[in-house]
């Protein structure tokens, strides 16, 4: 049985593109409607780091949309660590959560971070939302910005501990 060169092209272009497309429609829904759960189980996490760290966890909130906050401190040392969209939604936010003088900084993958590196979150997002859709699980990296007075040395804590 022989096949028209138009239906060839069609399997093999216009069905990969049609599911690409399902997958990310399907995906944008379910990103727009965040559950709870995921970033409940990451803020918990954090908190549960830093208290192995030495911190007292004081406070963990939902600031906006989904973003926790959790709220450490060690003596003078005062910390906000803020778990963000991986598309860079609360960036702004955050960046006004920060007084002067307050060191902060961003941990993606277990690395530190000036400034969120969008195409590294956005693209570990989508792929997260993929390897979902397919039912293999979650795999996203939460997005940890954070906001801590000098006294701190938030920085020298072992972020990589929490990949």
């Amino acid at each position: 049985m022989s096949c028209s060169r138009a239906f060839k092209w069609f399997i093999i272009v216009l069905v990969p593109l049609t599911l690409a497309w399902r997958l990310s429609v399907s995906s944008y829904i379910k990103a727009s409607q965040p559950g709870e759960e995921p970033e409940r189980l990451a803020a918990e996490n954090v908190a549960r780091f830093l208290g192995r760290n030495h911190f007292i966890v004081n406070n963990i909130e939902e600031v906006v949309f989904g973003m926790k906050l959790v709220r450490v401190s060690a003596g003078r040392c005062q910390m906000r660590v803020a778990l963000s969209s991986s598309r860079g939604w609360h960036r702004d936010l955050v960046a006004k959560m920060a007084e002067p003088g307050d060191e902060t900084f961003l941990v993606y993958g277990g690395r530190i971070y000036s400034e969120q590196p969008m195409w590294l979150t956005v693209s570990g997002f989508l792929w997260s939302r993929f390897l979902s859709e397919l039912g293999l699980g979650d795999s996203s990296r939460p997005v940890i910005n954070v906001i801590a007075t000098p006294d701190c040395e938030a920085r020298r804590l072992p972020w990589s501990e929490l990949g």
